[in-house]
């Protein structure tokens, strides 16, 4: 086991793959294990997409406790209430979406890539499209 007290050690490591590569030491099973830094990277926008739907999910868990529902099912991006209740749920969700998505998400999360790994060369962002996300409080159809 290393000096540092931890299980396992992350190394960088550039054997025959051209990209970033990077090796996992597993100190107590005597294992290594690499992992190409490509697989990582293309791995940023699921993670970022995933993270911003459990965001919306709590927001919406959060405001449906607030109006007194106690009674839900969630998994992944599926909501559900009782029948009586799918108004509210409705609403909430709607609102909670607009709420994130009022701001500039995709900006902030390339602002805070950029402050913390500022020798990489990151690729410009897309300009802004015209969508007024407010459309999506009347919108008839926005969650199954």
């Amino acid at each position: 086991m290393p000096a540092n007290g931890f299980d396992s050690l992350l190394i960088s490591a550039r054997p025959q793959f051209p990209s970033r590569t990077f090796a996992l030491i597993d100190w107590e099973n005597g294992r290594m294990e690499f992992s190409v830094g490509t697989k990582q990277a293309d791995g940023i926008v699921a993670h970022l997409v995933h993270s911003l739907d459990a965001t919306h999910m709590m927001l919406t868990v959060n405001r449906l406790l607030s109006e007194g529902l106690y009674h839900f099912a969630m998994v992944h991006d599926s909501f559900g209430v009782h029948a009586g209740d799918i108004d509210v749920l409705n609403r909430a969700l709607r609102e909670e979406f607009v709420r994130i998505y009022s701001e500039p998400v995709l900006q902030n999360f390339f602002k805070e890539l950029w402050e913390a790994h500022r020798d990489v060369d990151l690729p410009a962002l897309p300009p802004p499209g015209n969508l007024d996300i407010r459309q999506v409080l009347s919108s008839p159809y926005f969650f199954a």
